[in-house]
């Protein structure tokens, strides 16, 4: 356990969407984060599942519930062609394996870091050259959140959520810093979890990991209205990420060239 410095702030996404193509070289200062609306790829379900192994297609077909089946078989396969495209590898020759803190890696690539989240209709992914963490919640009008905040939100968190105009908002944007931070740093939900700084800034906090690099960014974003997002990665005070969000397309072709 030990202390870490973290940025944190909020950036916009919609405005920053990329345009095509993309380019395939993954340079050091660029973090791509890629938006997946799921629904969009319901009718290629059956194309998609190709590229999931049997043991992939297995674990889709163990959801309950034939949309949750689906939302699973869009965006693993988005991902395996996301993570082919960078790396120029045919999509059944990517192998997988988890780090000891159940991270999994590309084990031609580890250096190629990857997070997926999903919320609903919405999925998103994080690729970069550093460790990386994303999330995405989905602002459900009829759950009650209020039971919520001892366990998760901080001093300084509460004082604000207190005055907050929106508060159930305001809510999901901590959740989804704290959870993408986790997910970064592979330490999980645990006692920690609500001490991690989530206002706009710099702080320091506390993790259960054993890092070499104690620096770290977490950003805010809104994917829409109901959904809010948050981006965790490790950093070099020396060095800046050149933050570039895609919007997913249906139009398969353009991710194969």
């Amino acid at each position: 356990m030990g202390k870490v410095k973290i940025n944190i702030s909020t950036i916009p996404l919609l405005e920053d969407y990329l345009s095509l193509p993309l380019q395939s070289i993954l340079e050091q200062e660029d973090l791509f984060i890629f938006t997946i609306f799921l629904p969009d790829f319901f009718e290629l379900k059956e194309q998609l599942k190709n590229y999931l192994t049997v043991e992939e297609q297995n674990k889709a077909y163990r959801f309950y519930k034939i949309v949750d089946q689906n939302r699973f078989i869009i965006y693993r396969s988005i991902l395996k062609i996301i993570l082919a495209y960078f790396t120029q590898k045919e999509i059944h020759n990517l192998r997988f394996d988890t780090k000891a803190n159940k991270k999994p890696y590309l084990i031609d690539a580890p250096l190629l870091h990857f997070n997926i989240s999903h919320a609903e209709d919405y999925a998103v992914i994080a690729i970069a050259q550093t460790e990386v963490g994303v999330d995405i919640e989905y602002i459900d009008k009829n759950f009650d959140f209020e039971p919520l905040i001892p366990e998760i939100i901080n001093t300084a968190e509460g004082r604000l959520l207190e005055k907050s105009a929106n508060k159930k908002r305001d809510f999901y944007t901590s959740w989804t810093r704290k959870e993408a931070l986790v997910k970064a740093t592979g330490q999980g939900i645990d006692d920690c979890f609500q001490s991690i700084p989530t206002l706009d800034g710099q702080h320091e906090g506390v993790l259960k990991v054993d890092q070499t690099n104690n620096n770290w960014t977490i950003k805010g974003f809104e994917v829409e209205a109901q959904y809010m997002g948050a981006i965790a990665y490790k950093y070099l005070p020396t060095e800046a990420k050149n933050i570039r969000f895609h919007k997913f397309l249906p139009d398969l072709e353009h991710y194969f060239k």
